[in-house]
């Protein structure tokens, strides 16, 4: 039992100095902003229990800018990736029930943006635009 305590204990102390280690600053560079996600267009469900919104990163690679979008539970304990194409997506918006999200997408080569709709309970896009 003792043993344990001390294991515990020296567990415990371990990862309190961890968190007390302190993090070596340095200026803000230039690429540091490419690392920056920009958050847009939150919207609330007709039940108001998830937020959704749009979730642009930058992929220095490709010299592009990519939108995702994520939905997140009112009390931020769940989040969920609702789409992840290199289309970029936006514009997400509840049906009235609740059930449905549309969005914005210029997917499968589309010149121009169209209307996608998922349902959100499974989280996949259907195959065609509406």
């Amino acid at each position: 039992m003792n043993r344990s305590i001390s294991l515990f204990l020296l567990t415990l102390s371990t990862f309190a100095s961890l968190a007390q280690t302190p993090v070596k600053k340095r200026p803000m560079m230039p690429k540091d902003i490419y690392r920056l996600q920009t958050i847009s267009d939150p919207q609330v469900s007709p039940d108001g229990k998830w937020i959704s919104y749009g979730l642009s990163t930058v992929d220095t690679t490709k010299d592009k800018r990519n939108a995702d979008l994520w939905m997140v539970s009112w009390d931020g304990k769940e989040s969920v990736q609702l789409t992840n194409s290199p289309d970029g997506e936006s514009r997400a918006r509840f049906s009235p029930d609740g059930k449905y999200i549309s969005f914005v997408s210029a997917r499968q080569g589309a010149t121009k943006g169209q209307i996608w709709l998922m349902d959100r309970r499974v989280v996949k896009p259907k195959n065609s635009p509406i």
